[in-house]
C-alpha cells in the first residue's frame, strides 16, 4: 500500500500527485511508493481554487538572427513541497533558489551548447490542471492545462554557449526523465549541441555524455533535496484521461544525438535556384 508523501521529501522517489478524478480513473498505483492528492480547476464557479505549480523556462537566443523564431526553450516543470502536500505559494525566495540551481547547472550545459546560442532569461509560468470531462467519450478533445498566461517571474541571465558553432540549430541531445510509470517517461530537450562534443562517427563523446547526465542528475536531486520536487506531468492512463504529477526515479541519456524539426532555421539567409524549363 502507498504511503503519504514524506517530509523532507528527498530525491528519486517513485511519487505521484494525482488529481482527485484521476483515483477514480484507475491510475496505476502499484508501481508508486508515495501518492498524495492535488485539486484541478474548478468546473463551476465557487469551486476550489487548484493547486499548482511552477513551469522554468530558460529562453536561448541565437545571437547570429534576427528572428525571434529562432530562438529555443529549454524547461523544466517543479512543485514547491511543504509538509508532503502541494504548496501553492511561491515567494521570490523560492524563485531565486530556484534560480541559482539553474544557473550552476547552465554553467556546466553551456560548454557543450552551440555558441551562437545564449540563454538570456529564465521565466516561470503557473501550471495547473484543468478540470476533467465529467463523461468522457474516446477521441473527445480534452483540454489538460488551465491557460498559463504570461510569466509570474522572470530573470535575466548571461550564459553563453562554448560549444562551437558548426552545427544545424535542429541538432541536440536529451535527457530522458524516469518515472516510476514506463509509458509516462518525460523527455527533455537540451539546446543545439555544440560541434565539439560530437566524435567523428556522429555520436555524443562518451566525456560529454558522461558529463550531461551528472549535470542533469546534480540539478534534479538538488531541487528535490529542497522541497522542489522535478516532475513529469501526465494526462492519460489506459486511454483515459487521467492528470497526475510524477516524481522523476532517474535520469539517463545516450550518445544518438535527436532532431526537433521546429528548431530549423525560420527562414533562409540565401536562396539558389537553376534555371527550369
Amino acid at each position: 500500500m502507498a504511503l503519504p508523501i514524506p517530509s523532507p521529501i528527498g530525491a528519486w522517489k517513485k511519487i505521484l500527485i494525482a488529481t482527485k478524478d484521476a483515483v477514480t480513473a484507475g491510475v496505476t498505483y502499484l508501481a508508486y511508493e508515495y501518492i498524495g492528492e492535488m485539486q484541478q480547476a474548478p468546473s463551476e464557479a465557487g469551486g476550489a481554487d487548484a493547486d499548482t505549480w511552477r513551469k522554468f523556462v530558460m529562453k536561448w537566443e541565437d545571437t547570429t538572427s534576427l528572428d525571434p523564431a529562432d530562438d529555443q526553450q529549454l524547461a523544466i516543470e517543479l512543485v514547491n513541497m511543504t509538509g508532503g502536500v502541494v504548496d501553492n505559494s511561491w515567494t521570490e525566495g523560492d524563485y531565486m533558489a530556484v534560480a541559482g540551481q539553474l544557473g550552476t547547472f547552465m554553467d556546466g550545459l553551456v560548454l557543450h551548447t552551440c555558441a551562437r546560442l545564449r540563454c538570456t532569461r529564465i521565466d516561470a509560468y503557473v501550471r495547473a490542471y484543468a478540470p476533467l470531462p465529467a463523461n468522457y467519450v474516446p477521441g473527445q478533445q480534452v483540454k489538460h492545462f488551465v491557460d498559463s498566461g504570461p510569466p509570474v517571474w522572470n530573470l535575466a541571465v548571461n550564459k553563453q554557449g562554448a560549444g562551437g558553432n558548426a552545427m544545424a540549430p535542429q541538432v541536440c541531445s536529451t535527457i530522458t526523465e524516469m518515472t516510476a510509470a514506463r509509458k509516462h517517461w518525460g523527455r527533455n530537450y537540451m539546446p543545439t549541441i555544440g560541434s565539439t562534443a560530437v566524435d567523428s562517427r556522429g555520436r555524443l563523446t562518451p566525456t560529454v555524455q558522461e558529463q550531461l547526465l551528472t549535470w542533469w542528475h546534480t540539478l534534479y536531486e538538488a531541487l528535490a533535496n529542497a522541497e522542489y520536487l522535478p516532475v513529469v506531468p501526465s494526462v492519460f492512463a489506459n486511454s483515459v484521461p487521467t492528470h497526475a504529477l510524477q516524481g522523476i526515479t532517474g535520469v539517463r541519456i545516450d550518445d544518438t544525438l535527436d532532431v526537433i524539426r521546429r528548431r530549423r532555421f525560420n527562414n533562409p539567409s540565401t536562396v539558389t535556384q537553376l534555371p527550369v524549363e
